[in-house]
């Protein structure tokens, strides 16, 4: 645990000109939204949660291939830390970021509007889930393919590959599965009804979580050079 909480504090640390800048971002849109959520209904925070959203999806995804690297790990990996250890405390770092986002994004809409957008709020955690889930595949294949390429141009064209061909055959054995297995969804809001394909979503989280049990082992190895 302790580890994980190193490596929060370190990635934060790391980024907290990135952070001043989302800060400026956000009292921007404060005070810009004052006006704009008299035609927008409040929805014009949507795309500053989206913006700030990507801009940590990107950063992290940056901050994880430098940690991982010979010339920067080794300055992080001076104590002990598992791959595993490693990839949680990232995520946590990330979701951590994206929360105080939205929970500052729907006090704005509060102020702006005198209440809280439910449809804000939904589609802004989809969102957030998406960029996290994309996240979790692209820097579980930074780990493993990192320790077979070390040239970075290639390694980043090796994932667009893999990623692109592994998406095929991710979507054609899922389809498989859904073909055969019977139609169960749940569905989340009142006014803003979002529908959730259980069976399809139990895949996907079993597949992002076998990536990472895999990138970690690789990322154990890769510690163990630095």
């Amino acid at each position: 645990m302790k580890n994980i909480l190193n490596i929060i504090k370190y990635s934060f640390k790391s980024l907290r000109i990135l952070y001043f800048i989302e800060f400026l971002i956000l009292l921007v849109g404060l005070v810009s939204g004052k006006f704009l959520s008299q035609f927008t209904g409040g929805w014009d925070v949507l795309a500053i949660v989206s913006t700030i959203a990507t801009m940590n999806f990107i950063s992290y995804i940056i901050l994880f291939s430098k940690q991982i690297s010979k010339d920067y790990g080794y300055l992080l990996f001076l104590t002990p830390i598992k791959g595993i250890e490693f990839i949680i405390g990232n995520l946590l770092g990330l979701v951590s970021a994206n929360l105080i986002v939205i929970i500052i994004a729907l006090i704005v809409n509060l102020i702006n509007i005198g209440e809280i957008n439910s449809g804000i709020l939904q589609t802004s955690v989809t969102v957030i889930m998406g960029l996290i889930t994309a996240y979790l595949i692209i820097t579980a294949l930074i780990g493993i393919f990192s320790s077979y390429i070390r040239n970075t141009f290639l390694s980043i064209i090796a994932i667009i590959i893999i990623f692109s061909i592994g998406s095929l055959i991710y979507d054609f054995i899922t389809s498989i599965i859904l073909s055969i297995m019977p139609y169960v969804y749940i569905t989340i809001g009142n006014s803003y009804i979002i529908e959730i394909d259980v069976i399809s979503s139990i895949i996907g989280i079993l597949t992002v979580l076998a990536l990472q049990i895999i990138a970690g082992k690789y990322i154990d190895k890769k510690i163990d050079i630095l």
